[in-house]
This record gives structure tokens, sequence and C-alpha cells, in this order.
């Protein structure tokens, strides 16, 4: 049994080996050591600190709590020693298996940039000029703004690189004592340089050796102070309106998602069905629609916040949350293989089509009218007070108990022939066409004969049980050129001048059939 103790290294509390301890001390007391003459000691000494406990925290996991002295060894060995620096500062330290800072990361530079960084990270992660990036920036912001929102995105989703390691890691540099101690010395060193130019520019000025601004310079200054301030006030509109935005697209998104606002009527008459019933109607017998409204939830959803986060942001001018952005991207991710998932597998439901056509055999009529009516509607009196539009011109009608009726698209056309003939087509899809075809059997659909009147359901039914899957059902009544037609009342697609409407009746309407269609009898 060993002993343990608890440390604090950067602020984080870790349990070690009693042994694992005073390796650790030791080592930290020759960095202290080796680093108090430098320029910066303090800044470097911390930031080494901050990347032991990063090392250290990788060491530990659900079944291991504790730090040991193999787990300090191979955080030493990724440091390195200081005396390695101090006998041959050229050499490269050999790599090892424990090697944590090859890779490159993505973040914003914020030492090199204009905005937000976002193109100086590009630069340092590509090894290029960000001038270059800045370049093809501005060049897209004239193919349709694609450049502003790609950066505004970019700007939302990667990080600063707020730490020495932090800045390492996004120019792929290993993140041991030697490149921290370079990187704090570069920094320190640029903080002098530019306190060295403020000190000599200000002690020409009091000497007089520096001329006064021109008044051109004052009037530029100004612009530049104007042009800032109406700069500020901008950015705070814009953060206004991305707000408003975001807010007004994240209530409608929602409201559509869940079906808060139930159906949307159309024309006093036909409903729009609300996205969480079509998504039963066509799934719901198959598996849970749920898993389509989440995997919709994140892909827009998070888009959306984002919006309305880079909103916020604008206007009360704030850093903004740390890894925000790359969370809420990962998630999105996420929620596109869902998406990507269940749109693959709704193909599949569909992807097999069949069609059915009948020629019924009718009597022809002894005079020169054909009466159309639809029957009675029997005990589906209340149908038409719920008639769902869905798509494609298809309606679905639906009664109290929540049980789906097709509505039959009825066409009235000229007949190339002498004879009135009705021709019926259904359509259906399924997994495989012999599913389609099972589904295309099980519909009904009558229409019934009684002397010069022809009769149609008013709609066809299938298994209530069974969920939608394109069903339709077409109904073409060809009539000889110089018949009359009488429509009684309801909706029939006519055709007139060779193209087809849509003609909605409330009383029996006799027309002539002409060569280019039906028209109105005088």
């Amino acid at each position: 049994m060993k002993k343990t103790v608890n440390i604090n290294v950067s602020g984080i509390i870790f349990h070690i080996d009693e042994d694992a301890y005073i390796k650790l001390n030791a080592y930290l007391e020759s960095l202290k050591k080796h680093f108090h003459s430098v320029e910066g000691s303090n800044d470097i000494i911390d930031d080494i600190e901050a990347r032991i406990a990063e090392l250290l925290q990788e060491k530990l996991g659900q079944t291991k709590q504790v730090i040991t002295i193999q787990d300090v060894n191979e955080v030493i060995v990724v440091m390195g020693q200081p005396s390695q620096f101090v006998e041959d500062p050229t050499e490269e330290a050999a790599p090892d298996k424990y090697a944590m800072g090859g890779g490159k990361r993505f973040y914003r530079d914020p030492d090199n940039k204009i905005i937000a960084g976002v193109c100086g990270g590009i630069g340092a992660y590509l090894h290029w000029d960000p001038v270059i990036i800045r370049i093809l920036f501005i060049i897209s912001l004239f193919a349709g703004g694609f450049g502003a929102i790609l950066y505004l995105i970019l700007w939302i989703v990667i990080p600063e690189a707020s730490t020495t390691t932090e800045k390492l890691e996004m120019r792929g540099e290993k993140v041991n004592i030697s490149n921290i101690e370079k990187t704090i010395q570069e920094e320190v060193n640029s903080l002098k340089d530019q306190l060295r130019n403020l000190t000599q520019s200000t002690k020409q000025n009091l000497r007089g050796g520096g001329s006064s601004p021109s008044i051109a310079e004052k009037i530029v200054k100004g612009l530049v102070a104007v042009l800032g301030v109406f700069g500020r006030i901008l950015l705070i509109i814009i953060g206004i309106v991305l707000v408003l935005i975001g807010i007004s697209f994240l209530i409608a998104f929602l409201a559509v998602i869940f079906g808060w606002g139930g159906p949307l009527l159309v024309d006093s008459d036909v409903l729009i069905m609300s996205f969480p019933s079509y998504l039963n109607l066509i799934l719901g017998c198959s598996f849970n629609p749920f898993f389509i409204q989440a995997a919709l939830l994140i892909l827009l959803g998070i888009p959306i916040s984002l919006i309305l986060y880079s909103g916020i942001k604008l206007i009360f001018r704030f850093e903004g949350i740390r890894y925000f952005g790359i969370t809420l991207f990962n998630i999105w991710l996420i929620g596109l293989v869902i998406g990507v998932f269940y749109s693959f597998k709704i193909y599949n439901l569909v992807k097999a089509d069949a069609t059915d056509q009948q020629r019924i055999e009718i009597s022809q009529p002894v005079s020169d009218t054909i009466h159309l009516s639809y029957s009675d509607w029997g005990p589906l009196d209340d149908l038409s007070l719920d008639a769902y539009e869905v798509f494609d011109n298809i309606t679905l009608y639906t009664d109290q108990e929540q049980n789906f009726y097709l509505m039959p698209s009825i066409r009235v056309e000229t007949s190339k022939g002498d004879q009135v003939e009705v021709i019926r087509r259904s359509f259906a899809r399924g997994k495989s066409v012999s599913e389609a075809k099972t589904r295309l059997s099980m519909i009904q659909y009558n229409l019934l004969q009684k002397g010069d009147s022809i009769f149609l359901d008013h709609v066809g039914t299938f298994p209530q049980d069974d969920c939608w899957r394109g069903q339709k059902i077409m109904v073409t009544v060809k009539v000889p050129e110089g018949m009359y037609v009488a429509l009684s009342k309801g909706e029939w697609r006519i055709e007139n001048d060779y193209s087809y409407y849509s003609r909605i009746l409330d009383n029996t309407k006799l027309y002539r059939m002409s060569g280019s269609g039906l028209e109105e009898a005088r």
C-alpha cells in the first residue's frame, strides 16, 4: 500500500502517490531554478504548470484516480528537462510515444487579428500568409455575401487561442518547455518593443522634437474616431436584427416541429396537416416519428440558435462562452448523422411504386346527356370539415376517430371515340413492388351506374392500421364530343383548351363537350 497526497497544480487538485509527488515536486523546483533569472519567468512557469495539469488529467479515468510515478515520468518525457535546452538549445528532442503536441488544432489567432482573428487562425493552421486569406474573404463578399456568412460562422464556432498551450497547438508545435519559453519570450519582447516605441515617441513630444500633428492628420484621426463610433452602432443594430430574426425563426420553427399551431387553414376549406400529424400518418406504423423531430430540431434549431447567440454577442460585446460554438457544431454533426440515417430509412419504406388501371364497363347513355354525381356521404357527413392537403394535389379526409380516407381526383375530358369511357387508376408505394401492389389491392373505391347517371364515391378507403404510403385514386370520365355533361355539387377537374383546372360547384351545372374540352352550355 502506497501513501498518497493531494496537490494543487494550476488550480486543479490531484491525488498522487508519495514517490510520484517527490519526483514531480523536484522537477517543478528545477524548472523554477532554471527560469528564475529569465524575463517573464512567472508566466513561463504558470504555462508549464497548466500544461502539466492537462497531461496529468489525461492519465486519469473512471478506473484510475491516483497519479503514479510512471505517469509523472511520462509527463517529464513530454515536457523535457531544463538541462536539455542548456546543453544544446538547437538540438530537437527525440520523438517519443508520449508526445502530445504534434497535432494541430484550429483556433482564432488573437495576436494577428483585424476583426476576430479567423483569418490569422486559418493562416497559422495552413501555414499561409493571413493576408491571402483576408483577400479571399474580401473577394467572396462579391459572391452573394457567402464570405461574410462563413466568417460569422467560423467566428462563433472556432475558439480563440488565449493560452500559450493553445497558441502552440494552433501552429502545430509541441507543447514542451522549450516552445513555451520561446513563445513567452516572443510575447515579452513584443511588449517591450511597443513600450520602447511609446516611450521614445513621448520623449520626443516632451522635448519638442516631434512635430505637432497637421490639420490633415487631425481631420483623419477625427474621421477614424467618428467611423469607429458609427461602426459600433452599426454592429449593435446588426445584433438587434439578428436577435429579432433568431427569435422569430426559433418560435416559428418550434411551432411547426411540435405542431403548436395545429393544422393550417387554407381558403376556409382545406387544412394543411400539422407536421407531427403528417409524420404520424406516414411513419407512425413503422417507427416513432419523434426521432425525425429530434434530428430536425438539431439540424435547424442549432443554426437558428447561433444566429440568436451572434446577435447577443454583437449587442453586449462579450467574448462568448468558450467552446460553445464547437460544442454545438459537434451536436449538429450528431443530428446530421441521425437525419441521414432516417432519411435512408424513409426512402426504403417508399422506394417502390405500383399503379393499377381498370377500365370500368358501363352502359352507354340513352340520351345525349351523361349525369355525374357524388354518392351520398352517409355516415361520413363530417369529413368535409377535416380535409387535409398533403402534397401534389392529394387530399385526405379524417373523421373524429382520426381515421383517414382518400379523396379521389375526378377528371372529365374529351374522348377520342364515340363512347363514354370510365377509367380508374390507383397508386401506392412500398418497400418493394409486391408490397406496393398489396396496398393497391386493399384500396376500396366504388362507382355505380343508374341509367344515364354515374354515381362516384366521395372517398376511398385503405386499412386504418396501415400507414399512408402515397395511396391515391384518379377517375377519368371520357365523353364524346357533342355530348352534354351534367356535373352535380362537388369538386371536379375539367379539361378545357387542352389543360385542366379545378372547379367546385355548389349545384348541378350543364356543360357541353367540345374538341378542346368542356364548355358551359347555353
